[in-house]
């Protein structure tokens, strides 16, 4: 597999990016006392800081009882229009950018500039799992027939043979290891509900990341988690390029 670099990824104008996330997780939890003490060096970056215990319920229907199970805080950080947010907890903190999505430079410097004031309070941790997904949206026109052909807009497809074609809607997913890289990548789409009047909609969520299961070191200082990041970014724009047809990039380019 050959995968594009970012100097010669596809440039969109109007990218159908509705949510871009970086996440990163630890395989041993820190304590609630280092989360807020992360928390308090972000959150004079922001203009909204929550707060939630995590609890886990297991339900005895035989007795009609249930216990919980305290699975730690999560503390929040939201920028004033909402578009950007960050989530910690005591095993994993993650960066989310809703539409409109500004770029990658903009993106990686924000996490990076987190990242940093994370590791001040954490210190250099070992790392279980880096992970990049983007969730695109892409509205189409509906047919003459009040189909949705999504065979012309999107490369990758389950094939049904004529018994359940054509499709009304549709919901896949699929995994794979991509060895040669060690990374891992997992890719879904569905349709979803119209916000446009006389169109459809699908989503195509691109989800690649570096585990530890991939038998190679996860890296831990803030440098190499961006430049691994970089790594999967280019993968997940050959998946993006792959699996789109040009019939729909138009829409965005």
């Amino acid at each position: 597999m050959r995968m594009t670099s970012d100097s010669t990824a596809s440039i969109y104008t109007s990218p159908p990016i509705i949510e871009a996330t970086v996440e990163i997780r630890y395989p041993e939890a820190v304590s609630d006392a280092k989360v807020k003490k992360a928390s308090d060096r972000l959150k004079r970056r922001y203009d909204f800081t929550t707060a939630e215990e995590q609890l886990e319920a297991t339900l005895n229907f035989t007795t009609r009882s249930a216990d919980f199970v305290r699975k730690g805080v999560l503390l929040s950080h939201r920028s004033a229009d909402q578009a950007n947010r960050v989530g910690m907890t005591n095993v994993s903190i993650s960066w989310t950018r809703l539409a409109p999505y500004e770029g990658w430079e903009k993106f990686i410097s924000w996490v990076g500039q987190d990242l940093a004031e994370v590791n001040k309070a954490w210190g250099v941790r070992e790392v279980s799992r880096i992970g990049l997904r983007y969730i695109n949206r892409i509205d189409i026109p509906i047919s003459d027939d009040d189909l949705f052909h999504n065979e012309d807009y999107i490369s990758f497809k389950l094939v049904t043979g004529p018994i359940l074609d054509p499709q009304n809607g549709y919901q896949w997913i699929i995994r794979k290891e991509h060895r040669d890289v060690n990374l891992v990548s997992v890719v879904q789409s569905a349709t979803v509900e119209p916000e446009i009047p006389g169109t459809a909609a699908f989503t195509f969520d691109i989800d690649v990341a570096h585990d530890a299961l991939s038998g190679v070191d996860v890296p831990r200082k803030s440098d190499d988690i961006l430049a691994r990041l970089s790594e999967i970014r280019a993968l997940k724009n050959a998946i993006f390029e792959a699996g789109l047809t040009p019939l729909a990039k138009e829409k965005f380019r």
